[in-house]
């Protein structure tokens, strides 16, 4: 990606969440109070005390895990999990956001790659593997991932905004523009969206739909962007909030 002078910087590419993590017993929904109060257990008790040794028990504490950052220990519950049911989609994925987190870049991808072999309809898990990828440089390799989640789920916003990031650092920002406008038509209030698209209307010469987008952008959270924009170096473009 070439630098762009006198711009905001583009964000990277980002994990899309699937609530807390991929949960498995929708009953299990602890908040870190609730992890806190059972000892790191929550109320996935009740999944525990149906099944003390099963899979889904195991996974669901994984998740709770990852959602009080202890990453190791998520890996670990993740695994027994995967032990217990070797075919359990769920336990791979939340290992390799886990994985991810440590930057274990070959065992996310590696963990993703077998949680959609087992569940291939998985547009999320596709999204995480090409950022994931994206982190790793293999721009390329991305797109193919999040193209991939487009063709399961056209609606997948996330899947466009990191395609438009991915063909950003590629220097198509042509084909950045169209992606990240498709994101936008699907979620009006995608920040990172308008970010992007500034970035790469800039980079084609038009300022003055780059300034748009940016006090979008601005407007929508990105503080980033705000601050630039009431900066001396962002004064050309306007501050219009």
């Amino acid at each position: 990606m070439v630098l762009l002078l006198g711009s905001p910087l583009v964000v990277g590419c980002g994990l899309q969440p699937k609530g807390k993590g991929q949960l498995v017993n929708q009953e299990s929904d602890a908040s870190i109070k609730d992890l806190d109060e059972y000892n790191g257990v929550g109320n996935y008790k009740n999944s525990i005390d149906k099944h003390p040794n099963g899979a889904d028990a195991c996974n669901d504490i994984c998740v709770a895990k990852f959602d009080l950052q202890d990453y190791q220990g998520a890996i670990a519950d993740c695994s027994k999990a995967i032990i217990i049911n070797p075919n359990h989609a769920a336990a791979y994925y939340d290992r390799a956001n886990a994985k991810s987190e440590l930057n274990d870049i070959k065992g996310a991808i590696s963990d993703f790659g077998k949680a959609i072999e087992i569940n291939p309809s998985d547009d999320v898990a596709y999204v995480n593997r090409g950022g994931v990828k994206f982190q790793s440089k293999d721009y390329r390799g991305a797109i193919v991932d999040f193209s991939k989640a487009i063709e399961i789920n056209p609606r997948n916003n996330y899947a466009f905004g990191n395609r438009c990031n991915s063909k950003i650092e590629l220097e198509d920002y042509a084909g950045a523009i169209v992606d990240c406008s498709m994101a936008i038509k699907i979620d009006s209030n995608y920040a990172n969206a308008y970010n992007k698209r500034a970035n790469s209307k800039f980079a084609l010469g038009d300022r003055g739909g780059a300034c748009v987008d940016w006090n979008k952008g601005a407007s929508l959270g990105i503080e980033t962007t705000a601050q630039w924009l009431q900066s001396e170096s962002g004064a050309w473009c306007g501050y219009s909030q």
